[in-house]
């Protein structure tokens, strides 16, 4: 029992004196009464209080609410997850469309062939069949040690976010962009997002798995990556054919960030399905460190054109790759004409 100064008074109030008081507590006199001294002291030391505060309310979470938190999020991490394994698109136009893979396009870089790329932005501004796919590195985004590359190129940062909002602003008609190395450097890419926010398209990073739609009831699957791991100097696609053999077999695997071009056509009896495996170079088309260490070009073009006939019964008719904006444009139309859409 702790005893307290107002217990022990009214005991030897009560008992008429220490000894009876010391009795009915149950302690010594002896003790009962240096208790009673050092509490006189020691509240006769305490200040005197001329005021008092209400404590704060908890600023942080509680545990059970924390838990409740970490619940939700992952609830809606799973979800996510389980959305970017084949994120569904519908296309609401009959008949044949066409879509443009877009290599790194580097933009604010001298060696950016920006005359191409113009051409090939104006093709996807031009109907609503012509689609494009942007597969990441709009800009340098120089960071860290690399920043000093600035002084090696025209444009400044905010001359990059102009050209960066030319290529992926306007009436463009992105189905999908995917953020690169490049892109995904200061900040995570988060003004790329902004800028994508009122985009019809897809905006990931590193990659994009896409079921594709149409009115007639057909699904293409298209997988685009900034990269797919693996790597064989003999055969540039050797990282999309490793995607095929142990990952997702789909209809069009699209691939960049290595400023090589390569083409492979894969019949995959498993599935059913023919299987086109693409990876383009990009605009960017001198490169210093390419220079320095004796990477040999491997180009074609900047971008590859796939004409999509989702209707057509023969398997290895559905897909047509194309190394020009034009020439697809006009078999894209040639097929609409013949399917009178």
């Amino acid at each position: 029992m702790v005893l307290t100064l107002k217990d022990i008074d009214e005991a030897v109030r009560i008992a008429g004196n220490l000894d009876l008081a010391a009795l009915h507590l149950g302690v010594g006199r002896r003790t009962l009464q240096r208790k009673r001294k050092l509490l006189r002291v020691t509240e006769a030391a305490a200040p005197i209080q001329t005021f008092s505060v209400e404590p704060p309310p908890p600023d942080d979470l509680t545990l059970a609410e924390l838990i409740d938190l970490k619940k939700k999020a992952l609830d809606r991490k799973v979800a996510k997850a389980k959305w970017s394994d084949l994120i569904p698109v519908k296309v609401n136009i009959p008949g044949p469309v066409c879509i443009g893979v877009f290599g790194d396009p580097h933009v604010d870089d001298d060696s950016c062939d920006i005359r191409t790329l113009e051409a090939d932005l104006d093709a996807i501004s031009s109907a609503p069949y012509m689609m494009g796919l942007n597969i990441g590195d709009v800009t340098n985004n120089w960071v860290g040690r690399l920043e000093r590359k600035y002084a090696d190129q025209i444009a400044t940062r905010r001359h990059a976010l102009k050209l960066l909002e030319w290529v992926l602003g306007g009436d463009r008609n992105w189905l999908a962009t995917v953020l690169g190395n490049h892109d995904l450097w200061n900040k995570g890419g988060e003004y790329i997002n902004l800028l994508m926010q009122g985009s019809n398209g897809v905006t990931e990073a590193h990659g994009a798995r896409m079921g594709i739609t149409f009115p007639c009831g057909a699904v293409i699957r298209l997988h685009a990556r900034h990269d797919f791991p693996g790597q064989s100097q003999h055969n540039p696609t050797h990282a999309l054919r490793r995607e095929l053999e142990f990952g997702y077999r789909d209809h069009i695997l699209v691939a960049g960030h290595r400023h090589i071009d390569g083409y492979q056509v894969v019949a995959n009896n498993a599935e059913g399905i023919v299987s086109h495996l693409a990876r383009v170079s990009g605009y960017k088309i001198m490169d210093d460190y390419a220079d320095e260490h004796r990477f040999i070009p491997h180009r074609m073009n900047p971008s590859i054109w796939f004409v999509i006939d989702p209707a057509n019964p023969h398997e290895p008719e559905k897909i047509k790759a194309f190394w020009d904006a034009l020439e697809a444009k006009d078999y894209t139309e040639h097929k609409r004409r013949r399917a009178k859409v």
